[in-house]
């Protein structure tokens, strides 16, 4: 008797938490740009995430349009010439991170990443930017747009 309730117990646990899944966990974490305090819209493209559980692993693979379909779209938060770009996570991760601007929808030079500073362009104009960042459990890219001045 008391078995079988232990055993119930044990069940109806694994059954709520989803053999251990997190299921608000399924994708990377939000990437937060800001320069000089302001906010940059940071938009989450093509990514691979997994997510351990107790008995498996789950594996989330999501597609997307380039970063310079997603940014030809995009408003540009207007910077400084050679302004730094200070790129964080929601979930206080510390990632690898690199960083290119898109030119005339190909990638073009990468952009030098010190730390979580982004060193942003120096030519005035419009420019698509696209983050990679890879964590031990996937990888994901971030669109950013600023407006050089």
């Amino acid at each position: 008797m008391i078995r079988n309730r232990i055993l119930m117990v044990i069940v109806f646990i694994v059954i709520m938490t989803g053999c251990g899944m997190d299921l608000d966990k399924d994708g990377p974490p939000q990437a937060n740009v800001q320069v000089k305090g302001e906010k940059v819209e940071a938009i989450t493209g093509v990514f691979h995430w997994e997510t351990e559980g107790w008995f498996s692993t789950r594996a989330v693979v999501v597609d997307a349009p380039s970063s310079w379909q997603m940014g030809e779209k995009m408003e540009g938060t207007m910077v400084g010439e050679g302004d730094i770009a200070t790129i964080s996570f929601s979930d206080d991760s510390n990632p690898r991170v690199t960083a290119f601007v898109w030119k005339d929808a190909e990638h073009g030079k990468r952009l030098p990443i010190t730390g979580n500073e982004l060193k942003l362009p120096t030519e005035s104009g419009k420019h698509v930017i696209e983050l990679t960042a890879i964590w031990e459990n996937g990888e994901a890219s971030y669109t950013i747009v600023v407006d050089v001045k």
